[in-house]
């Protein structure tokens, strides 16, 4: 399934993370980073959450993984990899792995990129849904 979020052309190898997050289209407005891990299931996981989670085009969906830890879907482009220290990743794995998400997303992302969410791999969203009530916000706002 090709995410509307993510070039045609970037469905053939995946890049570095910041490479990966400026590719984003230029009308996304929300980009949500999963925050996942190399477990048991989470490959099977992913595909459920990219089969379930509608984006749109104004919203694209990441699964962020740290850059030492591959998996069987770590070669898509909607998996940008982060380099994250292994060192306590049993404590702190996911809040090291959401600052670099962050980090990335800050340094790399296009402007049109308005919001910037995270989630966990055991959740389902609608991104676009999420997305279009943001506009309705924004439009309060002006």
């Amino acid at each position: 399934m090709n995410d509307p979020g993510i070039p045609e052309s970037g469905m053939r190898h995946a890049s570095p993370a910041s490479e990966a997050l400026a590719s984003v289209m230029p009308s996304v407005r929300l980009l949500v980073g999963v925050m996942t891990f190399n477990h048991t299931g989470r490959a099977a996981r992913r595909a459920k959450i990219r089969q379930l989670c509608h984006t749109g085009d104004s919203s694209a969906l990441f699964f962020v993984i740290p850059a030492d830890s591959p998996d069987v879907d770590t070669d898509r482009p909607d998996m940008p990899r982060l380099h994250v220290p292994a060192v306590r990743r049993g404590v702190s794995g996911k809040y090291l792995l959401q600052n670099a998400y962050f980090r990335s997303a800050a340094a790399s992302l296009p402007k049109t990129v308005r919001y910037v969410a995270r989630m966990d791999d055991d959740a389902i969203v609608n991104a676009a849904a999420i997305e279009a009530q943001l506009r309705i916000v924004d439009a309060a706002r002006e």
